[in-house]
């Protein structure tokens, strides 16, 4: 089986898996991870955080959006084959993009170096920082700019495998926070 192959058989067995979680378990692990990101070192001491607005089969990342009040929040939406990075002004500002993804709206954020920390979602991760994404390479396009940020990955516990098929333009992350 190839490379892409591959991706596709984890992407689909992910599908699989994230659709026999229940609401209830989905919030529950939800809490875990949001505790894991509050405790988090790099979270503590960031002023300038690139998250995500999480889709329904995600880890719950709406409590998290509600809680930074004291941090710039950005948010990534997507532009053709790119993601652009906006700030976050509150929930009254989103409405739904690409792939009914929340979005923010205004003006670019194009300071990629005052990033501190990049919380980065996925389809399934590996414990060296391996990312399984959608298959559009957004994130990977992005996270190569984020020079000082720490780059960690959000997922449920059994998003974690124990080798993620990669191709060299395939990023690594620094780290990984499930639940």
């Amino acid at each position: 089986m190839d490379i892409l192959q591959e991706k596709e058989r984890l992407r689909k067995e992910m599908r699989t898996l994230k659709q026999s979680l229940n609401e209830t378990e989905r919030s529950f692990r939800s809490e875990k991870i949001l505790e894991k990101i509050f405790s988090h070192e790099a979270y503590r001491k960031a002023q300038t955080v690139l998250l995500y607005a999480s889709l329904p089969d995600e880890p719950d990342t709406f409590p998290l959006l509600k809680e930074c009040t004291l941090k710039k929040i950005l948010l990534p939406v997507v532009e053709g084959d790119i993601l652009t990075l906006k700030v976050f002004t509150g929930i009254h500002s989103l409405q739904k993009g690409y792939l009914k993804v929340e979005e923010p709206q205004g003006d670019p954020f194009k300071d990629y170096e005052a990033i501190e920390l990049a919380l980065v979602p996925g389809v399934a991760f590996s414990p060296e920082g391996r990312r399984l994404g959608r298959g559009k390479g957004y994130y990977d396009k992005l996270l190569p700019l984020l020079k000082n940020a720490v780059k960690i990955g959000v997922c449920f516990d059994f998003q974690l495998v124990s080798d993620i098929p990669s191709d060299p333009w395939d990023y690594r992350l620094d780290g990984i926070i499930s639940g």
